[in-house]
């Protein structure tokens, strides 16, 4: 039987969102390690030669050169493997669901899974701290001694390496069920609103500050976009609002882990810093910037500069692209994401109208524009770009964004 080349991408799709949910402990699906190199890879050159043969199905606008350029910006450094090699291979995906835009509902499936699964063990290491930490956390040994703290501080992280992680697994998942819900699909009530209360409610428990706050950003915003009436608006607005709440003094109530946020966003911690770290962390990015201003220190030495310390990032994606590749890299970046956004809400304003509701391209459209405000608002105490199952996703799904921009702009032309 001969496989479609629509099909083919759906699989290398699918087997890249399999790979990033089980980016924490790959030997669940790939044993020997190396095997995920050779599946993904073989994957990405047979659907890369068809992208090739049939590149003139779209338009190449200037904004696809930022995205090619890319993996160049991680060679001025020392960018790790395995973060370079997914970030070429989800480049390749970029162009492919502009070709073939079916087969981004690969994605779905394998980050609703792993969300049911590691908030089902987000809950058990709650209610099972004891058996949580001698039976599941040793699958995670490299993260280990960092979740005896974050447990003992009403943190949790499920069946990953970090409770931010963990967070932003679930997070993920809420967007796909938020989308879902206000695009008016195909869908069982009776799943899908239990599934989402339970999947907010286990990122209440995480206490994670930033992935909550951009999550709730992303979705106001996007709910607020939706609706072309200003009644729709308020009124729209006024049901999640009510139902958040009433979920967030329920949890607040009964789950230390919630109280524990909330005061974390209105109180300082014992030193007096409420940025948990945060500030002393971008005061070494922008101070490796200041002595490197124009194309920094190379991608990677910000980790190198924090040799010997638990940290991994300057937590600002922003001011780590400035420390790392100086003025010309950082305008590089925010060149590429205003663009990729800007032309994601084009396309997504074609379609926001009732008559669309429910069509895979609404759906999808909402699904970009949603994490790519999600990304760039996490940015600023997160570092989303320099995790490559939270990057990866995000290159894919402008890659549909920026491919729906150019579809309708030559249909209404």
């Amino acid at each position: 039987m001969k496989i479609k080349s629509s099909r083919l991408a759906a699989i290398l799709i699918f087997m890249i969102a399999v790979s990033f949910v089980v980016r924490c402990l790959p030997t669940l699906i790939y044993r020997p390690y190396w095997m995920e190199y050779i599946i993904i890879s073989s994957l990405a050159v047979v659907v890369g030669v068809g992208i090739f043969r049939r590149i003139k199905k779209i338009s190449v606008k200037m904004i696809d050169f930022f995205w090619l350029f890319t993996p160049w910006m991680l060679m001025t450094g020392t960018a790790n493997i395995k973060y370079t090699f997914y970030i070429i291979i989800t480049i390749i995906c970029y162009f492919c669901v502009q070709i073939q835009d079916k087969s981004i509902k690969a994605v779905k499936s394998p980050y609703i899974v792993f969300a049911i699964i590691t908030s089902l063990v987000t809950w058990f290491s709650f209610i099972k701290p004891s058996y949580y930490i001698t039976h599941i956390l040793t699958l995670f040994p490299e993260g280990a001694d960092l979740a005896y703290s974050f447990i003992n501080k009403n943190m949790y992280h499920g069946f990953t390496n970090h409770y931010s992680r963990n967070a932003l697994y679930i997070v993920i998942a809420l967007m796909l069920l938020f989308c879902l819900i206000i695009c008016r699909g195909k869908y069982n009530k009776k799943t899908v609103y239990p599934l989402f209360i339970f999947f907010f409610a286990t990122a209440l428990l995480v206490a994670k500050r930033g992935p909550a706050l951009a999550l709730i950003i992303s979705l106001f915003v996007v709910l607020m976009l939706k609706e072309p009436s200003f009644g729709r608006k308020v009124k729209k607005s006024l049901k999640y609002i009510v139902i958040g709440i009433v979920l967030l003094v329920i949890m607040y109530l009964l789950v230390p882990g919630v109280r524990n946020m909330i005061n974390r966003f209105i109180s300082p911690n014992d030193s007096g810093d409420m940025s948990s770290g945060r500030i002393y962390l971008w005061g070494i990015a922008w101070n490796m910037f200041k002595s490197r201003p124009l194309f920094g220190h190379g991608w990677g030495s910000y980790l190198l500069a924090m040799t010997g310390t638990t940290f991994q990032g300057a937590h600002n994606d922003y001011l780590q692209y400035l420390a790392e590749t100086g003025i010309v890299g950082f305008v590089f970046f925010l060149i590429r994401d205003i663009m990729s956004l800007i032309l994601t809400f084009k396309a997504f304003k074609r379609v926001r109208s009732k008559q669309f509701d429910g069509t895979h391209q609404q759906y999808w459209l909402t699904m970009s524009l949603v994490f790519q405000i999600f990304i760039m608002t996490y940015s600023m105490t997160g570092m989303p770009h320099f995790a490559y199952e939270q990057y990866g996703l995000y290159t894919i799904l402008c890659g549909y964004g920026i491919g729906q921009y150019k579809v309708i702009k030559k249909n209404t032309k």
